[in-house]
C-alpha cells in the first residue's frame, strides 16, 4: 500500500513541476516579447520584422516539456501580447504562423540527428512564409514576391534564436527532472 502511495505522489509531482515550468517559460516569453517590442525595427521598411527572442523560450519548451506545452505557451503568448499591445488583429497572423511553424518543428525534431539550430532556421522561414500567406489573403493582394525575402529574414532570425537556444539548453543540468 505504501508503494502505491509513493507512486501516486510521484505522478502528482511531475505534472506540477511541468506546469510550474510552463508558467515560468510563458512569463519569460512574454517579457522577451514585450522588451523586443521596445527595440526599434532592424529593417525600417519592415517594422514588424523582429528577431523573435521569445522563440528561444518556445524552443526550450518544445524540447523540455514537449509539443502540447510548447503550443499552449505559444498560443497564450500570442493572445497576451495581442491584449497588451491592444492589437487583437495580430492574432490573425501570429496564431496560424506560430501553430504551423511549431508543428513542423516538432515533426522535424523527430528526424534523427536534426539539430536545434537547423530546426529553428526552418521554423523561422515557415513562420514568415505563413504570415505572408495570411497577409495575402487578408489584404487580397498577391504578396508572394516577398516570400523569398521574408524567408531569408526568417532564416537569419531562426539562426540567431537557434544558437541562443542551443547554448541555453547546453547550460542546463543533464539530470534536471522535469
Amino acid at each position: 500500500m505504501q508503494e502505491l502511495d509513493e507512486k501516486c505522489e510521484n505522478r502528482k509531482k511531475i505534472p506540477t513541476k511541468r506546469l510550474a515550468l510552463a508558467g515560468i517559460l510563458l512569463a519569460a516569453a512574454l517579457v522577451l516579447s514585450l522588451v523586443e517590442s521596445l527595440i526599434p525595427p532592424i529593417i525600417p521598411a519592415a517594422p514588424y520584422a523582429k528577431v523573435g527572442f521569445a522563440n528561444i523560450v518556445l524552443i526550450v519548451a518544445l524540447l523540455t516539456l514537449g509539443y502540447p506545452y510548447a503550443i499552449l505557451i505559444m498560443l497564450l503568448k500570442c493572445v497576451f501580447i495581442a491584449v497588451f499591445s491592444g492589437n487583437m488583429f495580430s492574432l490573425a497572423y501570429s496564431i496560424p504562423a506560430g501553430f504551423v511553424a511549431y508543428t513542423v518543428s516538432a515533426l522535424v525534431f523527430r528526424i534523427p540527428k536534426t539539430g536545434i539550430i537547423a530546426v529553428s532556421v526552418i521554423s523561422g522561414m515557415i513562420h514568415n512564409f505563413v504570415q505572408n500567406a495570411v497577409a495575402s489573403i487578408v489584404i487580397g493582394k498577391n504578396l508572394w514576391l516577398l516570400s523569398p525575402y521574408l524567408m531569408l529574414i526568417g532564416a537569419i532570425a531562426g539562426l540567431a534564436t537557434g544558437v541562443i537556444a542551443f547554448v541555453l539548453l547546453k547550460s542546463l543540468p543533464e539530470n534536471a527532472e522535469i
